[in-house]
């Protein structure tokens, strides 16, 4: 039987653990991912030279997701939304583009345009082994606290990579957060079966504060897998 305690509010360390784990979800496909860093100089350059082309080429919507990444490094949120935006309607079935958008969306606080875009991009996506959108949508939810379609994405997420010992760690958290002490201790103990270091300390923390004694002299075999698995 499930055993319920006080539901806390969603806790500034989930968030804190969930945004330092918003770097790399994309596969080789989808390598040039938007990113921030570029000088002004560089960036304008290759901005005139991209809308050059897609004038040259209006059907390419490939150049339409790189001057959007141009316009993400400036940064310029919302000229990066309009060239995605061109991008989709383009090929309105490339997963990445939703994806990206997505991104730009969860830059702009706008999580309920995020929460869409990354739907679509899952839908697009399909049940491959490849977790990053539904990693998006489950972190775009927790930031909307709906706690249990998190849990439900990142549920999914587990049961594509069960050896990536950062998906339990994001469950116990938010199964803790739901007031689910049991689910919470499996989480955080899975989790460090599994040799997640990252999140050691504050899944001992937790795990001692739910009750469970963990042996922190054990010898801690990392699991080879990255934690690294969000978007920001």
């Amino acid at each position: 039987m499930t055993t319920k305690t006080t539901t806390p509010s969603l806790s500034a360390a989930l968030l804190l653990a969930l945004a330092a784990s918003c770097e790399t979800t994309t596969t080789e496909k989808q390598s040039h991912m938007l990113s921030e860093g570029t000088s002004g100089s560089v960036l304008d350059s290759r901005l005139r030279k991209l809308e050059g082309e897609a004038v040259k080429y209006p059907l390419r919507s490939d150049l339409w997701y790189e001057i959007a990444a141009v316009h993400f490094q400036k940064p310029d949120y919302r000229g990066s939304a309009e060239a995605l935006g061109k991008a989709i309607h383009l090929d309105p079935h490339e997963s990445r583009y939703h994806y990206q958008l997505g991104r730009v969306h969860l830059k702009m606080g706008e999580l309920n345009k995020a929460e869409r875009c990354f739907r679509e991009a899952v839908s697009l996506a399909g049940e491959g082994r490849y977790t990053g959108p539904r990693a998006a949508l489950g972190y775009t939810l927790s930031r909307k606290r709906d706690l249990p379609g998190a849990i439900a994405e990142f549920e999914r997420c587990r049961s594509l990579e069960p050896e990536n010992p950062m998906y339990y760690f994001l469950l116990g958290s938010l199964h803790d957060m739901n007031g689910d002490r049991e689910a919470a201790i499996k989480g955080f103990q899975e989790y460090l079966a599994r040799g997640g270091t990252k999140h050691r300390r504050k899944a001992i923390e937790v795990l001692g504060r739910l009750g469970v004694a963990v042996d922190e002299t054990a010898p801690v075999k990392p699991s080879g897998q990255s934690e690294e698995i969000l978007p920001e």
